[in-house]
């Protein structure tokens, strides 16, 4: 006496018993019906990628304004080679922690680049892989963003948006855009476009977080020294300005960034104590001065971002 138990997924289980002799052969029919699986319950609930993003028909509409002026922007990069005279204005600033910053080093150059962009950013995806502010040992180099990087999948599907109004009242209307991890190296910042004739498009930006925990004095030796975390919120970032130039479209005509340099202190010297420190905030201020060509000699010249490597020693 056997019994035969057949089971089988979405049917239920059927038993039949089977009565055989030695050496005999019997057959078994066994029909089956079919039943619903039961399964642990899925909960799904919708939410934004980012806290604060937006999903108003604004956003929407801010974007195509935006991607019209990068994507004129980006034809007018990519539409021929030209000659450009650039000015680079280079700016160190001291920290004294309890004073203000004060100019320990300026230099400005006049130079003539040729190519129809003499700067631009990393490729899209290298930032989205090593992010924003890519530290080696002693050396971070800091990265901004151009056309390329902010029209790019990669950008988009990495970064949430909203619709950004100025405390100021000014005639501009934000696009801000945020990283979705807010643990990464990244950037956010707010594209800003007009709604008046009379001023021009800008972008300004920010690092969300720095690869240091940097630390500042915060009163001198003879008021009994103190450190505190530094401040950056303000005092470090980056701005892109456009204007329109007829024949050719949207272009950068002016670029600056302003990031931090650290100073690593290991021993007691009846300073500070060991740590990491705010040393030097470096500025890099670029703008293109005129198009050395026939035909657009005189006008505004284009202009791109650029990636500055920091040496931290």
């Amino acid at each position: 006496r056997w019994t035969v138990r057949a089971e089988r997924i979405g049917f239920g289980v059927v038993e039949e018993e089977v009565l055989v002799g030695e050496e005999d052969l019997a057959g078994v029919t066994i029909e089956m019906v079919t039943v619903p699986v039961a399964i642990e319950g899925v909960e799904v609930s919708v939410g934004q990628r980012c806290p604060g993003a937006s999903s108003s028909p604004g956003v929407a509409e801010l974007w195509r304004e935006a991607r019209s002026v990068l994507t004129s922007v980006r034809r007018t990069r990519t539409g021929g080679a030209s000659q450009f005279q650039v000015s680079f204005n280079r700016r160190d600033y001291r920290i004294g922690g309890f004073s203000p910053e004060f100019l320990q080093h300026e230099s400005v150059d006049t130079v003539v680049a040729t190519g129809m962009v003499p700067m631009q950013s990393a490729s899209p995806e290298f930032l989205a892989n090593r992010g924003f502010i890519v530290l080696t040992d002693d050396t971070a180099s800091y990265y901004a963003p151009d056309a390329d990087v902010l029209l790019s999948e990669e950008f988009l599907t990495g970064h949430c948006f909203r619709e950004e109004e100025r405390d100021d009242g000014g005639p501009w209307v934000g696009l801000a855009f945020e990283p979705i991890d807010p643990t990464a190296l990244d950037i956010r910042g707010t594209f800003w476009l007009p709604t008046s004739p009379e001023v021009w498009p800008y972008i300004e930006f920010t690092w969300t977080n720095h690869p240091w925990d940097l630390q500042e004095v915060a009163s001198p030796v003879s008021r009994g020294l103190s450190v505190e975390p530094a401040e950056l919120e303000g005092r470090v970032g980056g701005r892109v300005e456009l204007s329109f130039v007829e024949d050719l479209g949207w272009i950068v005509h002016r670029w600056w960034m302003r990031w931090p340099l650290p100073i690593h202190l290991k021993e007691e010297w009846g300073g500070p104590p060991p740590g990491t420190y705010l040393g030097l905030i470096s500025e890099w201020d670029v703008e293109l001065i005129r198009v050395l060509r026939s035909g657009w000699e005189g006008q505004p010249a284009l202009q791109q971002t650029v990636r500055y490597t920091v040496n931290q020693e």
